[in-house]
């Protein structure tokens, strides 16, 4: 090798490039186009950036961007932002315009102003007159309003209307028929005129006898659309009725509202079942004048404390015969008759011809009036109708005598203006439930006297059940009591009077010793309320009216609401005092209280005892009679506490008609028993027909009795019914 190195020039050639680093790069340097080509671009400077622009991307582009004026523009351009932005805005039109519209105030509201349809609008708006006030008017509600007013002949009309009282009373004038008949009525004499009769009109007719809404009522799972489970139709959808003071008022209302006539029997629970969804009345208690159920009082819709085991149930009966059923009265019209217009009034019985037993003529024919419902209202209209002054008392019961004939009105309730009793509210001519011993009566003020009349005891029955009762007349000075006695008495006259008005009343009742309190004070009626009211509060009242012990204390308006001031209130009596103003209270007129707490009481009767020839009022407590007369059973029932009413009297037994027949009635019976409450008062001989005598018929308790012998009823035996109108009940406890 050494040889070959030192022998010739390559020899020595190979030996240098092989012997040394420098050697070896010389000699890759030399032996190729790279090599050439790396040694030149090591060997100066040029040579290294020629290296480097030719290498990799970045020195390409390093290379364009310096070689030329092309390349350093472009190099600016993309090296920092200002330079994109500028390349940008110079390499089109829409970068130049851009740039325009950056570069100066004038650029930038140009731009605004074309970018965009809200600027176009500014630009037309702010460019023109026009422009200036159509942005006026579209930038604001007053600018629209002045807009509309100024656009069209409707616009400035109403512009005119709005802008001044003038224009806004003649708009109103001209814009309904309420506005044109107002304008009219103010605007001539004969407008005014027409105004002042439609407003009497109005008030006459809506404002004294306000419409009510009606409401749909139902009777469900009974046998026809006249019996069953009672609903009410609200707000969109059926409901049931509680039966929380239920009574056969309320039912004939219901009876009437379906056209089925009267109601024949009320209950809670019964066959036809428990309904289902809301409960929409409760505490329903109807004056008996209403035509829907929806009119009568409650506790509001959808208001209650119930459960579907108290939803009330009615059965109603059309009648048959609408004159009436008791004893005939020839109805051929007299001469003196003759001329009478329907609806004329008489008082019968009295000490003049404003006082007495109100009769009414219809059809060539006089007849009572019942007294179911009778009160002050209806007593005021007779009172103006036949020109004796006011009411100064509705009496009942009979007070002045039994009449005769037809019975011919029922459920009288009048609003107290009418001018004749007959367009007053009832039942309708010749419909009724009732017999003489109920007849009504009035003492107007016209009277010449207000001392009680005379007692026809020739007809008045002192059978079982019936108690004569004796009243304090209500008279401002002394007269004589007159005493008439025979070896064969046929009739007494007994007439106590009193110095000094009284002071204490009960009213709404079945008799003069029970009814609803009130007390005479200051020139007023008032009423008490039922505040800590109880038994012997009850007994100082039944004292002072000289009736029997008190039997009961009764709450919550037992004998209907009252009217006029409330007058004591948390009457407090030990039961000694001799007036009830004796008694701890708050004191006249004070009081937190409404008339739905007007307080009862229920006294036991007295009875005329004669000794010698002296008659004279004891005070007696109704003794039990003995088992086998009075006696009370079911019969036809599942068990011992339903099934039809059988009563014992005079050796055998009999049934009870159902005319009257409801709740109050059936509750006697039931405690009579010992069956707890009565649940249902059933009629049209539920339980089948009876057989042998009809005992008792138009019974009317009020529901305290201890037995049906002490309800009102017509004489035993006398009757207008058969078998198929035997009363029945349903007791609670079985």
């Amino acid at each position: 090798v050494t040889f070959y190195c030192l022998s010739s020039v390559v020899g020595l050639v190979t030996f240098y490039c092989l012997s040394s680093a420098v050697g070896l790069v010389t000699f890759y340097c030399l032996s190729s186009v790279v090599g050439l080509v790396t040694f030149y671009c090591l060997s100066s400077a040029v040579g290294l950036v020629t290296f480097y622009c030719l290498s990799s991307v970045v020195g390409l582009v390093t290379f364009y961007c310096l070689s030329s004026v092309v390349g350093l523009v472009t190099f600016y351009c993309l090296s920092s932002v200002v330079g994109l932005v500028t390349f940008y805005c110079l390499s089109s039109v829409v970068g130049l315009v851009t740039f325009y519209c950056l570069s100066s105030v004038v650029g930038l509201v140009t731009f605004y102003c074309l970018s965009s349809v809200v600027g176009l609008v500014t630009l037309y708006c702010l460019s023109s007159v026009v422009g200036l006030v159509t942005f006026y008017c579209l930038s604001s509600v007053v600018g629209l309003v002045t807009f509309y007013c100024l656009s069209s002949v409707v616009g400035l009309v109403t512009f005119y209307c709005l802008s001044s009282v003038v224009g806004l009373v003649t708009f109103y004038c001209l814009s309904s028929a309420v506005g044109l008949v107002t304008f009219y009525c103010l605007s001539s004499v004969v407008g005014l005129v027409t105004f002042y009769c439609l407003f009497i009109s109005l008030y006459t007719v809506y404002l004294l006898d306000p419409p009510s809404l009606s409401s749909a009522v139902r009777l469900v799972n009974g046998r026809n659309l006249c019996e069953g489970r009672v609903e009410v139709w609200h707000n969109g959808t059926w409901g049931t009725v509680c039966d929380d003071d239920w009574d056969t008022v309320d039912a004939n209302v219901v009876c009437r509202q379906l056209d089925c006539g009267l109601a024949v029997a009320v209950g809670s629970i019964s066959e036809y079942g428990q309904g289902s969804g809301p409960i929409l009345l409760d505490n329903v208690d109807c004056k008996g004048g209403e035509t829907d159920l929806g009119q009568c009082g409650s506790l509001g819709w959808g208001i209650h404390n119930c459960y579907h085991y108290e939803d009330v149930s009615v059965t109603c009966r059309v009648p048959s015969v609408v004159v009436s059923r008791g004893l005939g009265e020839a109805t051929t019209s007299s001469r003196r008759n003759s001329g009478l217009r329907d609806g004329t009034i008489r008082l019968v019985g009295g000490l003049d011809y404003c006082q007495g037993r109100v009769e009414v003529f219809y059809q060539g024919s006089w007849g009572t009036v019942c007294d179911d419902d009778w009160g002050m209202r209806d007593a005021g209209v007779v009172c103006q109708q036949i020109a004796c002054g006011h009411a100064v008392s509705s009496t009942t019961n009979a007070y002045f005598g039994y009449g005769t004939g037809l019975i011919l009105l029922d459920n009288v309730n009048c609003n107290g203006y009418e001018k004749q009793l007959s367009k007053c509210y009832s039942l309708g001519w010749g419909i009724h439930n009732c017999g003489h011993h109920e007849d009504a009566g009035v003492i107007c003020s016209g009277s010449g006297s207000t001392t009680v009349p005379p007692m026809k005891t020739a007809t008045m029955s002192m059978q079982r059940g019936f108690f004569q009762t004796a009243s304090i007349a209500v008279t401002d000075r002394t007269e004589p009591v007159n005493t008439t006695t025979t070896r064969t008495v046929t009739t007494t006259t007994v007439a106590m009077t009193t110095k000094e008005r009284p002071v204490i009343r009960v009213v709404n009742g079945n008799s003069s010793c029970q009814g609803r309190v009130e007390v005479f004070y200051n020139n007023l009626w008032g009423t008490v309320c039922d505040d800590d009211w109880e038994l012997p509060n009850a007994q100082v009242v039944c004292r002072q009216l000289g009736c029997g012990p008190a039997i009961a204390a009764k709450i919550l308006a037992f004998f209907g609401y009252g009217s006029g001031p409330i007058l004591l209130d948390n009457v407090d009596c030990e039961g000694s005092e001799t007036n009830l103003e004796n008694c701890f209270n708050l004191g006249w007129g004070q009081h937190n209280c409404g008339h739905h707490e007007d307080a009862g009481v229920i006294c036991a009767p007295f009875q005329p005892v004669q000794t010698g020839r002296e008659f004279i009022m004891t005070e007696r407590i109704p003794t039990t009679r003995p088992p086998s007369d009075g006696m009370v059973r079911l019969a036809g029932g599942q068990h011992h506490c339903e099934g039809r009413v059988e009563v014992f009297s005079g050796s055998k037994w009999g049934t009870v008609c159902d005319d009257a027949w409801d709740m109050p009635d059936a509750q006697v019976v039931c405690r009579q028993l010992g069956c707890g409450p009565a649940a249902v008062a059933r009629g049209e001989a539920f339980f089948g027909r009876g057989t042998g005598t009809i005992l008792l018929d138009n019974l009317k308790c009020s529901g305290s009795e201890a037995s049906l012998q002490q309800c009102s009823h017509i004489s035993w035996d006398v009757h207008n019914c058969d078998h198929s109108e035997d009363a029945g009940v349903t007791c609670s406890l079985s």
